[in-house]
């Protein structure tokens, strides 16, 4: 079983406030057996908490991508991935040790929508495989439109250019950072008119994407970073996907936040009061 369901089984509990309104839905259940009854009989009134356990456990997974990274040599995940592990841990920590309710529960709501996205493509093959053939055969669009002649092996969604291959895989669909910045507008509260608007990010991250790909498979098909370093073939995809493309992303995904302060400056509120919460500052006190 993926941990990310278990993270998300947890998120989801943690929405689950005990008291009345749980007692009218399963009033069917005796009340000696009624869990949320003996809850609200302990007072426990700060059930949110338990999304802690749910982050610690988001640590994880994180960590667990650090040997597949660095076999790829993708030291910009590497960082990444260490400091997204460490942020968890720190959430996890705040959210035991305040009271901020609403900051908490709406940035785990934040990271629930955005895992519901993403892991049917994840986890259902088919949905997996349709997704990547789209993307694959839309990318082979792409580089023809350009002039840039490809050949696709289909059965494996591997793109030939002058007899160097690239094979597509759900990393390669932009289907996290989609579900990012949809788990994003869903979970803020704002008009629905802002929201649709803001929505438009995300086809254009998928757009961006598939000129990411095509960028890769021309960089690495003609050879256009060979410096030497590692003396062979791979040296124009790592340079290309592993570090031009990577900064390519991270530029997108700045624009993309920065558009969405200013449609949704209810987005950075919320930024503001994290930040406020993870590093509280001292305020000094008035002579």
């Amino acid at each position: 079983m993926n941990i990310i369901w278990v993270v998300l089984i947890f998120f989801i509990v943690s929405f689950i406030s005990p008291g009345e309104r749980c007692n009218k839905i399963f009033d069917f259940v005796p009340r000696k057996w009624n869990i949320f009854a003996w809850l609200e009989r302990l007072k426990i009134s700060r059930w949110y908490k338990i999304s802690s356990v749910g982050w610690l456990l988001f640590s994880v997974y994180w960590f667990s991508l650090l040997s597949e990274y660095f076999e790829g040599d993708d030291y910009v995940n590497v960082v990444l991935t260490v400091l997204v592990g460490f942020l968890c841990i720190l959430i996890a920590i705040r959210i035991i040790g305040d009271d901020k309710e609403g900051l908490w529960k709406s940035l785990t709501m934040w990271v629930t929508i955005s895992g519901l996205i993403y892991l049917p493509f994840s986890e259902i093959p088919v949905l997996k495989d349709t997704l990547i053939s789209i993307v694959t055969n839309q990318t082979v669009s792409l580089l023809e439109l350009f002039g840039v002649h490809t050949q696709l092996v289909s059965a494996t969604n591997t793109i030939l250019l002058n007899g160097l291959s690239v094979e597509i895989v759900l990393g390669c669909t932009a289907i996290e950072s989609m579900a990012f910045f949809a788990g994003l507008i869903f979970c803020v509260n704002a008009p629905l008119k802002r929201k649709l608007l803001a929505f438009i990010f995300v086809p254009i991250i998928y757009i961006a994407n598939l000129f990411r790909n095509s960028f890769v498979i021309y960089a690495y098909g003609n050879q256009l970073f060979q410096f030497g370093i590692l003396g062979s073939s791979y040296e124009s995809f790592f340079w290309a996907h592993n570090v031009i493309a990577k900064i390519f992303s991270l530029t997108i995904v700045i624009i993309l936040a920065y558009a969405t302060f200013k449609i949704l400056p209810e987005f950075l509120s919320l930024v503001e009061e994290f930040i406020e919460s993870l590093f509280p500052s001292k305020k000094r006190k008035s002579l």
